[in-house]
């Protein structure tokens, strides 16, 4: 049987206070098909979020499965003391994953540099 290579519990940003605290508080950068929202912690965390701009909720997740595949495939150029969020915007679900893959390595690079 396979290992999955999934995100484990521990990892994924839930706490209302601060997922607040990133969106009012953290920086963002923005791209063409996505946001990506951080600032320094302790510990790695992450969210995964679709704009309100993403009409029906079949949108919105397959938009959320784009941007974990994406993640999956860089997460070795995020830092471990960051807690960050990716929201996708509607051009996620426009563009080939190619286009995307590489927006998404050029934003990490320009941030994580």
């Amino acid at each position: 049987m396979l290992k999955r290579d999934g995100l484990p519990k521990n990892f994924i940003l839930s706490n209302s206070s601060e997922i607040e605290f990133l969106f009012s508080q953290g920086k963002c950068i923005k791209s063409q098909s996505f946001n990506l929202f951080y600032y320094r912690t302790q510990q790695f965390k992450i969210l995964f979020a679709a704009s309100k701009y993403l009409d029906t909720h079949v949108k919105k997740n397959k938009a959320k499965r784009l941007l974990r595949e994406l993640f999956r495939k860089n997460k070795n150029l995020f830092p471990k003391n960051l807690t960050f969020a990716i929201v996708a915007k509607k051009q996620v679900l426009i563009k080939k994953y190619a286009l995307l893959e590489t927006e998404f390595f050029q934003l990490a690079n320009s941030v994580f540099r």
